[in-house]
């Protein structure tokens, strides 16, 4: 299981192998119903009324709004946070930002990443985006829910970030989402401890190779490196999905590392139905994204 006491409830009980990831203990989540959940969550976020997610759209205010109502009703602090184009100022995006208020260390945070954009349409056709990147946001949001009733002593941010898929042109002024809220996060920056940002989680890959969780970048410090080797999950270098070096990244993991923040990248991978009409929530694995869950969460 991955573990990130060390980060989130520091040196003197990271020991502790009772610990959970963000502290306290997991709650005991019937599987059945935590899978039901996962699946609604992704359904609504990737439904044809949602016309796919683009920035800006009327389907991006409909994921945001429900993404706000689930961190409310979790009892996570909400705000939506502008994103803009960094020649015109124009706005190309908006992040939904939720914060849990750490108990001993509230100047101190962690971070939680997921993408919650999408292509809209292409080539005429509708991209539902439900791997890419819906199932993630459903994790994303299961996990604010635990945390949410454990408390952490540590402040966690969790960021539903806009605009990773439509920001491949920085030349022409477009900023990831992710990267825009890490120039100024929730806390001083030397005090963002880590971060865990996570992409297409439906469990969907290659064949011999579905079902399972890659985590990269965890060798971006000694204390991600040692939590990461804990996990029931495949370990690799970041290098791997960078065959063009760190300018040209695959993902909101970026945004911390740029700032020189621990970074650990969960993916199950990229299937056949990337950026296609055919990411539809038939195709996911959801019993392998509650395992993804728990693996995250305990």
């Amino acid at each position: 299981m991955l573990r990130l006491a060390l980060l989130l409830l520091g040196p003197s009980l990271a020991a502790a192998q009772s610990a959970a990831l963000f502290d306290g203990g997991a709650a005991s989540v019937d599987s059945t119903a935590t899978r039901i959940e996962l699946e609604s969550i992704v359904r609504r976020l990737a439904a044809p009324g949602l016309g796919g997610r683009a920035p800006n759209s009327e389907g991006s205010a409909k994921a945001r709004a429900l993404i706000a109502e689930s961190f409310s009703g979790s009892g996570v602090e909400t705000e939506e946070e502008a994103v803009r184009s960094r020649l015109t100022r124009r706005k190309i995006g908006t992040n939904v930002v939720g914060r849990i208020e750490g108990r001993a260390r509230p100047d101190e945070c962690v971070y939680v990443i997921a993408h919650y954009d999408h292509w809209g349409r292409a080539g005429g056709e509708l991209q539902p985006g439900a791997n890419d990147n819906a199932s993630g946001v459903a994790v994303l949001l299961l996990l604010a829910r635990r945390l949410a009733a454990e408390r952490p002593d540590r402040t966690v941010v969790f960021l539903a970030a806009d605009n990773e898929e439509g920001a491949l042109l920085p030349t022409l002024g477009g900023i990831k989402g992710s990267r825009r809220h890490m120039r100024e996060p929730e806390c001083a920056r030397e005090r963002v401890k880590a971060g865990i940002a996570m992409d297409m989680l439906g469990g969907r890959f290659i064949e011999g190779l579905d079902g399972r969780l890659f985590l990269f970048g965890a060798e971006s410090s000694a204390a991600t490196q040692a939590l990461a080797a804990q996990a029931d999950a495949h370990r690799l270098g970041i290098y791997a999905i960078e065959p063009l070096g760190r300018r040209v990244p695959r993902g909101d993991y970026a945004a911390l590392r740029d700032i020189g923040v621990p970074f650990i990248f969960a993916t199950s991978g990229i299937p056949k139905t990337y950026h296609s009409p055919e990411d539809t929530p038939e195709t996911l694995d959801y019993a392998f994204m509650k395992r993804a869950l728990g693996t995250l969460h305990e």
